[in-house]
């Protein structure tokens, strides 16, 4: 692509200079972008996939030059609740969704190959007054790390309401972000109102997913990464438990020359 010069335009003398000096900026802004992905991409014949869901090695298809690392860190899982008496209605909080990191990695950055690590599922707690456990983080060597999801709280029919935990984080790469709060719960007494669990925290690439119904156990995540949904009990019901967060996972897409 040719960038004209402002000054060949025809109404370039009508700008003045502090607007002749911000198009310049992204003129010269923009060609850079594209000399970047000239770089990048120069000779590239072909697009491989490689994906893991659990621990292995990484290694570079033959004469890949460049290639775009994501990690999804593991689901969170949700909190159980007792059998709560009376005509009361109760349930443990979701458990959060795992933290996404992006990486652009070069054949250089990687070498020969690279560890990846898928951490544990986030467990969801047993049935009754029960906290689940936090998903484990997933990562490529050093080079793109997400953490999982925080773990749901259990519910023991006294609290009121208990707050939703907080969403794993990507914590390496080129562009970060958090995954979804576990959904908050509540215990109540209102009649014969039955109450499901706290939703599941999202993550970026997948949700979480909350109680299928009422007076069920929480329900397991959606892959990749989303925490398992809060259980919740009732009266007679039964205690009910978390359901487990969802697998971390690691997918690398690698560009090559032939």
């Amino acid at each position: 692509m040719t960038v004209v010069p402002l000054t060949s335009m025809p109404n370039a003398s009508a700008l003045g200079g502090t607007e002749i000096f911000y198009l310049q900026q992204a003129a010269a802004d923009a060609q850079a972008t594209i000399n970047q992905v000239r770089t990048y991409f120069k000779g590239v014949t072909s697009v491989a996939t490689q994906s893991f869901t659990s621990n292995g090695t990484y290694t570079p298809t033959a004469n890949m030059v460049y290639c775009l690392a994501e990690v999804w860190g593991g689901g969170g899982g949700g909190g159980g609740c007792v059998n709560m008496g009376g005509s009361q209605a109760g349930a443990g909080s979701g458990g959060a969704g795992g933290g996404y990191a992006r990486a652009r990695l070069t054949a250089a950055q990687i070498g020969a190959s690279k560890a990846v690590t898928i951490g544990s599922v986030g467990t969801g707690g047993a049935a009754g007054f029960n906290a689940g456990t936090a998903g484990g983080s997933c990562s490529l060597g050093t080079l793109c790390v997400a953490t999982g999801g925080g773990a749901g709280s259990g519910n023991s029919g006294t609290a009121q309401f208990i707050n939703g935990v907080s969403g794993g984080i990507g914590t390496t790469g080129d562009d970060l972000f958090q995954g979804g709060d576990g959904g908050s719960a509540i215990a109540t007494a209102v009649g014969t109102f039955v109450l499901a669990g706290g939703d599941g925290g999202e993550s970026p690439g997948g949700g979480g997913r909350s109680t299928a119904s009422a007076q069920a156990n929480g329900n397991t995540g959606n892959f990749p990464g989303g925490g398992g949904g809060g259980g919740n009990g009732t009266n007679g019901a039964g205690a009910k438990s978390g359901g487990n967060g969802a697998l971390g996972y690691v997918r690398i897409t690698e560009f090559c020359t032939s």
